[in-house]
């Protein structure tokens, strides 16, 4: 996951507005067969980011078998508007989730 992260940090720079984990290895109930749930939050967020942040994760994920990087990647703003929603998975990332 540091490789991952350290990727980002540098591809996007001061960009990055925050990462945190979230999903079954953020409750500590991973299985050997969870992904690693991150959410990428950029100031914004085009095709061609989005795109760069799945590339690095399928990387990672050949690198080390066994682990997948599973990113979801949005603007800071998207994020707030999903909140508004007050739909359940953002809620839980932003009541779960651990800042990376």
């Amino acid at each position: 996951l540091h490789a991952f992260l350290a990727g980002v940090r540098e591809r996007f720079g001061p960009r990055v507005a925050e990462i945190r984990l979230f999903g079954s290895y953020a409750r500590g109930d991973a299985t050997e067969d969870s992904d690693v749930d991150c959410l990428i939050l950029l100031d914004r967020v085009d095709e061609n980011d989005d795109r760069a942040i799945t590339s690095l994760a399928a990387d990672l994920t050949w690198q080390i078998a066994g682990v997948v990087v599973s990113p979801m990647t949005m603007s800071v703003a998207e994020f707030e508007a999903w909140k508004a929603l007050e739909r359940r998975t953002p809620l839980e990332i932003e009541r779960e989730g651990i800042p990376l």
